[in-house]
């Protein structure tokens, strides 16, 4: 993953790019940043602008943090470039809990599938924080894309509490895929894991065939329908 050093350069960046969308300020200032700003809150009090001008472009990675919050709140989430600038710095910040921060108003703001790209990166990021935020942000949603961000982070993240909350998550899905996951989580070497494939093999087929994943895979191998004897709850 690139870090970018200063969330300066992310704005400047945006602004070559362009602004589509935005309305045109009149006066601009010679402060490229500020330019940037000022086209993102056209309608905002000059107060609002400043603060975020000077949070965003701060090199203290918590006023960046406060600034990224603040493209939550109000009207934010709705400009063009708000989901432009979190995407960059949930992915190029240097600080972890500016990027952690930065998943956390994207999942909060903006159709998990508009977001996906982003979140298959978090998901894999180095800091335990940002997969966490991650994990849970796709904890809260019941989509096919979601799905497949947490069957990676049950199979692959190296924190078992990850790979175990995602085996807990996966009993909400349906799906075959899930099933045979969850089966080679219960090969785990930590019981967290294992424990929780378990539950959740018993939660989506009604079934228990105690941590014996052989047994498990001969059953799926022979069911037309591994959830039939559950049918009823999901009606």
């Amino acid at each position: 993953m690139l870090y970018i050093p200063r969330i300066t350069n992310i704005l400047i960046l945006l602004l070559v790019l362009g602004t589509s969308g935005c309305v045109t300020v009149k006066e601009e200032p010679q402060n490229p940043v500020a330019a940037w700003v000022l086209k993102l809150l056209p309608d905002s009090p000059q107060v609002r602008r400043q603060k975020l001008l000077e949070r965003l472009g701060s090199a203290d990675a918590d006023q960046r943090r406060q600034g990224v919050l603040m493209l939550g709140e109000g009207q934010a989430p709705t400009w063009e470039a708000t989901a432009k600038i979190l995407r960059i710095m949930a992915r190029g910040d240097v600080d972890a809990q500016v990027r952690a921060a930065a998943v956390q108003v994207l999942v909060k703001n903006y159709a998990i599938e508009n977001i996906m790209d982003t979140l298959k990166e978090t998901a894999n990021d180095k800091s335990l924080l940002v997969r966490r935020e991650t994990l849970e942000g796709v904890c809260r949603r019941q989509q096919d894309d979601a799905m497949e961000i947490l069957l990676v982070m049950r199979e692959k993240d190296e924190e078992r509490s990850i790979r175990a909350r995602a085996a807990e998550v996966l009993a909400k899905y349906r799906n075959r895929k899930v099933i045979r996951s969850l089966i080679n989580g219960l090969e785990d070497p930590e019981f967290a894991v294992s424990f929780q494939s378990r539950e959740s093999l018993k939660k989506l087929t009604g079934r228990d065939f105690d941590y014996d994943s052989k047994e498990w895979q001969g059953w799926l191998a022979t069911s037309e329908d591994p959830f039939a004897a559950l049918a009823g709850d999901y009606e």
